[in-house]
């Protein structure tokens, strides 16, 4: 029953929280509550134990919200009589006194919580006759009003003779009501930092564990750690990730949160992600490669990474897998690793899940609760602190009793004890001790009722924010302005005040979320599709069981569905709150399912009333056969204030919304990817052209674009809308008044739909804006004066065609000083440099910015001075960021008088030289120079100490600058007469010479000796004549075209990238005056690209060197007779299109004793492999020696990997039986290349005792030359038919492959198979579809580029294995319909069926 009461409580919470003097005096007038407000304040909290008073108080909610909604009627046509003019709302003639509406609806409208306008000034409004009868009718709201007074006077009469009752014996309450139901434990992401610094327990599976993952065995382990949700699972396994055994044990050890589904590709690229993580990014690791996000590839590379090394890999809350083969498919790149003791722990509560994935004859670990002791151990940690047990042994007693009804859990000694915790007295424990939910707990694992404790615990504002997170999916990341928009649209904060900052509110709701375990902080990263680039995210996240808490105590007001699911059992008609989460699309459903939905929903509307929601929302992923169940819906919804719904469902919207608060119109994922290739298809060359031959249409404009909803301006009660996802129209039309949302405080939409509101001073409470155009399409609406009526803006602003303003007195009417609350300010003028009269530049004075600003971007203003404002000490004082761009300025503002300056960015202004002089420019952390033509010097003298905390500085495009102020003093340090250069580490900030020699002591010498710097990070591009001293001495270097040096440079501590530029070669010999090498010890890759050498020698000096990959080379030197002593300690090497003999290579293979991956692209000098062999042993007839390459000795048992590529019709001869010696070869490429006819016999004599081989690829590079398909068909079969445990096969011929006594060859171990431009095939023949029938343990089949193929074998249903099939054209040809239509049937048969287009550039 208490469950059910939450409504109630919540209207005796706001009863509470909204009595003042003024309000309780009236109460007392009218109701005789006010002498009861102390029994109100007492006894709230246990409502939830007072059905009686609970049944009075949801009469009285019923009345309130039927009150709220008169309420808003009547506002609404005030609102609309304003904005039109017209007086068509309330007629004084026809309403009930005025005096007693009044303090009738004032009490109604505080019971439940809200917050409205005096109803006073809507009843005194005069004017004519109604014209909207049908909508608003004054004779019926009058009649309205008196029934609901009515009706209210005599329950607020008996909830204060309940209170009087309640006061004789506050001990009283009513019984409990029973449990709820059993549910599904969902838990959020888990790390591998445990938040526990001590465990408890546990100690003999602790040992044991330890005991089998560190003992000496072969091949791969998995030990699973089984136990009920909350037991302790993922905190034992935190602790025996961290054990000093174990990291001795392991070389590599990653940690990964598995949580509901099993995506195999999503697990891979976390573990990959996390091994790369302790050494740099992906992108700036592997320059300009594209991140892997294919499955292959990531499993290649995390296949790589880890040979030879021994791992302890963690999958962490790992629920059922959908299949025993999703499993096998993951552990495979981790099976296949060298090294012996490799380990995976599994944590599951499934006893099904932890069968599957354990090794035989591993242990298994089963977690129950703790024992006594350490339980009581735990509990008295968590609820004492750092307080000692002795100090407190008058709460021991009660402690113990509590302990007795944990049952044992950790998670719920973890959760009790921090609400004890807050409170360390006897009459705050015995109040736990004494609650009534513990009767609930009647499950051995039980522990809501603990997490009900913390929920009883909140304060009422709090109780009901938690309560809407029901609405979300249990795994949902929550953002701040969502939540504070659905909370305050639902009256939860109260934003009656113009003054109040609705986000600042939410936050706080959020912060004591946060405070009081309800929520977690994380701050993330994530893609920003505007920006183009990864941006910090933060987000907050809910444990599982406090999400099903939340599910439970609003089951009578909020009911979320699952599409997927949508059955559900009785609804009680009380339901305001609707979500329904559309998680399936028409590829993993059938038809059936959707019409099933539609019949859910049309039952649901039989239970409960659509036209009395208050919230409707739409999540995930839009499916267009949902659309007539959300039709269903919304075309009933009356009362609603909270909608989130599809952009393709607008259709469906209601004319009319009274009482819309919140409007969040997202678009699917579809029709974002769409909009954004139309946007950027134009700048593909191969678009270019089509669009130039009529076969496309440029992108689409507004005209053909989705339409905002014409009945948008109406909603005049709107106060958040939300178009942050919206694709349709980029401006708002003309005829659209946006600014009649007098009440609109969030406007989230692209600066393009922002700044085409017209009027938008009207909008006095918008809170945020992001661009605004002055005077824009030279129509009314658009003056600066607009931005003067907004004075609660913050947040960032940006204010474009400044140039339009002619005046000073013109500027100040955007009244900018009184923004308060603004952060970032952009002001800009035109940038086609026309000439500014002295009045117009001298606007410019009335836009000073207000007094908290911290960033602050000026752009293309054409004024001779800086204005005034930038002397004042209190205008700029909180300046954090400041740009100038294309400023005509004759001096520069005093940037040292700005006392908090970071971070500087100067952008195309015509100075000669950069000076400083205050100290106060020691907060500098990054400053950055572009465009500066006519700079000369960055003029430093003596006070560069005042840049001690400069960490960035970046400098482009400054052609005459000659020296960077610290440059001297590096080169001091670098001089000949010391005895050891600077030495550079990561993490240093000291600069030392050590055996620093000189005739004389002076204070340079000291200077010179120890140089203090921050510095991480250099960026210097297009500087022809600046001198740079030896690099690197940051962190972070990038050059590119300085001191007239065509190279540019990448480097990140592991990363170097070196390429020529402009069409000239880079001879690498030459950087030794540019790069210290010597100090590059940590570089792990290294990329050199279009250069004329490659002296090894320099190389050898970077001991961790991993990886070499070279491209556009000419050469290779090993250094004239230095062979022998060189040692390259590279494991991977990738040549592309480098002019080399294969004698070249030779030599610098005999460099490299650790390699195991070779792979070499378009070498045309290469002509020929074979072992190693002096040079009388070479044959006399061989007619192209320097072509042959030699592998050594070494590559028999270390060369696992080998690729050779050609676009070019290379013949290749393969001698010595070469293929056959390399015993660890596992993957092989023969793509593009020709072997000659012995050549090929060679292979086919190699391939069948090649028993390591798992991979191969064979297949041409030209997808129109027939005689090379017919080479490729011959070789297909030749080097199949040799093979016996190939895994992946991907060939160029159809034909080649599918015959029966190939495919019956493969049968039991081809996993994948990728048919690579094959050109001839169209259908498939009888005997093709009988072949394909043999490949019964096929689980990937892709079509890559066949452009001829018209139709799919009929003999794919029958492949049972098969859960993937992909289809890739090409563009110029395109697909057939048939093949779409193929495509389209399959999905009901194969898991994933992907048909995509290959670009042709």
């Amino acid at each position: 029953m208490e469950v059910a009461l939450g409504t109630a409580g919540w209207v005796v919470g706001k009863l509470v929280d909204l009595l003042s003097a003024e309000l309780l005096k009236a109460l007392d007038e009218s109701y005789n509550l006010g002498g009861n407000a102390s029994a109100i304040k007492a006894q709230g909290r246990n409502v939830a134990h007072s059905p009686a008073l609970a049944e009075l108080l949801r009469q009285l909610s019923h009345l309130a919200e039927d009150a709220d909604n008169v309420l808003d009627k009547v506002d609404y046509y005030r609102i609309r009589d304003h904005v039109k003019r017209t007086h068509e709302a309330v007629d004084d003639d026809q309403v009930v006194d005025g005096r007693l509406v009044r303090r009738s609806i004032l009490h109604a409208r505080h019971a439940v919580g809200k917050c409205r306008r005096s109803l006073a000034s809507s009843l005194s409004c005069r004017g004519r006759a109604a014209v909207d009868v049908e909508f608003f009718n004054r004779s019926i709201v009058s009649e309205r009003i008196k029934s609901l007074m009515a009706q209210m006077q005599p329950l607020c009469a008996k909830i204060s003779d309940f209170l009087k009752l309640e006061l004789m014996d506050p001990r009283t309450t009513a019984a409990n009501t029973t449990a709820a139901a059993a549910f599904s434990e969902r838990v959020t992401t888990t790390t591998s930092t445990s938040l526990e610094a001590k465990l408890y327990g546990r100690y003999a599976e602790f040992y044991a564990a330890i005991n089998e993952i560190t003992g000496d065995r072969d091949g791969l382990a998995v030990l699973p750690v089984v136990g009920p949700g909350g037991i302790g699972k993922t905190t034992f396994t935190q602790h025996l990730f961290h054990d000093q055994r174990v990291k001795k044990h392991f070389h590599v050890r990653i940690w990964v949160h598995v949580s509901l589904r099993f995506d195999v590709l999503r697990l891979t690229k976390e573990i990959f992600n996390n091994m790369v993580a302790s050494e740099v990014s992906w992108r700036r690791r592997w320059g300009n490669e594209r991140e892997p996000h294919n499955l292959e590839q990531l499993q290649t590379l995390v296949e790589r990474r880890l040979q030879s090394r021994r791992f302890l890999l963690i999958l962490d809350d790992m629920w059922p897998c959908d299949s025993e083969y999703k499993w096998d498919k993951f552990l495979a790149p981790f099976r296949k690793t060298s090294a012996k003791g490799s380990t995976v722990i599994v944590t599951t509560r499934s006893e099904e899940t932890a069968d599957m994935v354990k090794s035989e004859t591993n242990l298994l670990i089963r977690l129950g609760g703790l024992d006594s002791r350490p339980i009581w151990a735990f509990f008295l940690a968590c609820a004492l602190g750092d307080e000692r047990a002795e100090h407190h042994k008058e709460l021991l007693d009660l402690g113990r009793e509590i302990v007795k009804k944990l049952k044992f859990s950790p998670l719920a000694a973890k959760t009790v004890g921090r609400l004890l915790k807050k409170n360390l007295t006897r009459r705050h424990w015995s109040r736990v001790l004494d609650s009534k939910e513990w009767e609930h707990a009647d499950s051995v694992n039980d522990i809501m009722p603990a997490l009900k404790l913390s929920y009883d615990c909140l304060p009422f504002h709090l109780q009901k924010c938690f309560t809407y997170c029901a609405l979300f999916p249990d795994d949902y990341q929550y953002q701040d302005s969502e939540l504070t928009h659905l909370w305050s649209a639902l009256g939860v904060i109260n934003c009656s005040g113009q003054d109040d900052r609705i986000q600042d509110i939410g936050l706080k709701y959020i912060n004591g979320l946060v405070n009081n375990g309800i929520f977690q902080k994380v701050d993330g990263v994530k893609f920003s599709h505007k920006k183009g680039r990864e941006v910090k995210h933060t987000y907050y996240v809910m444990h599982g069981l406090l999400h099903e808490l939340a599910r439970i105590v609003s089951s009578r007001e909020c009911l979320s569905i699952d599409c997927s699911n949508p059955r559900f059992a009785y609804t009680p008609p009380s339901i305001r709150h609707l979500s329904i989460r559309t998680s399936c699309t028409s590829d993993t459903v059938g038809l059936d399912h959707y019409q099933n939905f539609k019949e859910e929903i049309r039952n649901l509307k039989e239970q409960i009333s659509v036209a009395n929601l208050h919230t409707v929302m739409f999540i995930g992923e839009y499916d267009e056969r949902f659309s007539e169940a959300f039709k269903e819906i919304l075309q009933d919804v009356k009362h609603v204030r909270v909608l989130r719904l599809f952009q393709t469902t607008l259709e469906f919207l209601p004319s009319k919304l009274i009482h819309l608060r919140y409007l969040r119109i997202q678009a699917s994922k579809k029709t974002m990817n769409t909009q954004l290739k139309l946007n950027r298809s134009v700048t593909r060359k191969w678009d270019k052209f089509r669009l130039m031959m009529g076969e496309i249409q440029t992108p689409a404009t507004n005209d053909h674009l989705t339409s905002l909803p014409s009945s948008l301006p109406e909603y005049y009660h709107l106060r958040f809308l939300d178009l942050q996802d919206w694709t349709g129209m980029t401006t708002v039309p003309k005829h659209m008044q946006i600014s009649h949302l007098i009440y609109l405080r969030q406007f989230l939409a692209s600066k393009e739909l922002q700044s085409s509101v017209a009027k938008i001073g009207m909008l006095k409470l918008l809170q945020e804006l992001s661009k605004f155009q002055v005077n824009r399409e030279e129509r009314a609406g658009f003056e600066l004066q607009q931005l003067g009526e907004l004075r609660d803006l913050g947040g960032a602003l940006t204010i474009s065609n400044l140039h339009k303003v002619k005046t000073r007195t013109e500027a100040e009417k955007a009244k900018l000083t009184l923004k308060r609350n603004l952060v970032r300010l952009k002001l800009v003028w035109d940038e086609t440099g026309r000439e500014q009269t002295e009045e117009e530049a001298n606007s410019i004075e009335g836009l000073q910015p207000p007094a908290n600003l911290r960033e602050l971007c000026i752009k293309n203003h054409k004024g001779n001075s800086c204005p005034s404002w930038f002397d004042s000490t209190i205008s700029l004082k909180r300046i954090e960021v400041l740009h100038l761009h294309g400023v005509s300025w004759n001096t520069l503002p005093p940037f040292g008088q700005i006392p908090y300056l970071q971070k500087l960015k100067l952008e195309n202004i015509a100075i000669e030289k950069f000076e400083v002089r205050y100290e106060s420019l020691e907060t500098l952390k990054s400053i950055e120079f572009n465009g500066m033509l006519s700079m000369v010097e960055w003029v430093s003298g003596n006070t560069w100490h005042l840049f001690s905390q400069l960490e960035q500085v970046k400098v482009s495009n400054c052609p005459v600058l000659k020296e960077l102020p610290f440059s001297h003093d590096l080169k001091l340090l670098q001089t000949p007469d010391a005895q050891e250069r600077h030495i550079f580490r990561p993490d240093l900030q000291i600069l030392r010479v050590i055996g620093w020699r000189t005739s004389q002591a002076s204070p340079v010498e000291h200077k010179c000796m120890t140089l203090k710097t921050n510095l991480r990070e250099l960026v210097v591009r297009d500087c022809p004549q600046l001198s740079l001293p030896l690099m690197p001495y940051t962190t972070k270097l990038e050059l590119a075209k300085v001191a007239s040096r065509p190279y540019k440079l990448l480097y990140d501590i592991h990363m170097l990238e070196i390429r020529g530029v402009d069409n000239i070669l880079l001879n690498l010999g030459n950087l030794d005056n540019v790069l210290a090498f010597h100090d590059m010890e940590w570089l792990v890759r290294v990329t050199i690209k279009v250069c004329s050498s490659v002296p090894l020698a320099t190389l050898q000096k970077l001991t961790s060197l991993e990886t070499l990959a070279i491209e556009d080379c000419i050469s290779l030197s090993s250094g004239r007779g230095e062979s022998d002593a060189i040692q390259i300690p590279i494991k991977h090497l990738m040549l592309r299109n480098c002019y080399i003999t294969g004698k070249e290579l030779s030599e610098i293979l005999a460099c490299c004793p650790c390699l195991s991956h070779l792979e070499m692209e378009d070498c045309k000098g290469i002509t020929g492999l074979c072992m190693q062999q002096s040079s009388h042993e070479m044959d006399d007839d061989d007619n192209d020696i320097d072509g042959m390459l030699q592998f050594p000795s070494q590559f028999t048992s270390s060369l696992s990997r080998l690729g050779i590529f050609s676009r070019d019709h290379l013949t290749m001869n393969v001698k010595d039986e070469v293929l056959k010696k390399l015993m660890s070869l596992h993957w092989l490429q023969l793509g593009g290349c020709v072997l000659s006819c012995a050549a090929m016999q060679a292979v086919h004599d190699d391939l069948p005792l090649m028993n390591n081989l798992k991979a191969l690829r064979a297949y041409g590079y030209d997808i129109y030359d027939l005689e090379e398909d017919r080479l490729m068909t011959r070789m297909a079969r030749t080097v199949v038919a040799g093979s016996k445990e190939l895994e992946e096969l991907d060939i160029g011929s159809i034909s080649g492959v599918l015959a029966a006594p190939i495919c019956q060859r493969l049968s039991a171990s081809l996993h994948r198979l990728t048919f690579r431009n094959d050109t001839m095939v169209q259908h498939f023949t009888e005997e093709q579809e009988t072949a394909l029938k043999l490949l019964t343990s096929l689980q990937e089949l892709i079509f890559y580029g066949c452009n001829r193929l018209q139709s799919l074998p009929s003999s794919l249903r029958s492949l049972r294995s098969l859960k993937r099939l992909e289809v890739s054209y090409r563009q110029l040809q395109g697909y057939s319909p048939e093949l779409e239509e193929q495509c389209n049937n399959l999905r009901q048969h194969i898991p994933e069926v992907v048909l995509t287009c290959i670009p042709l550039f």
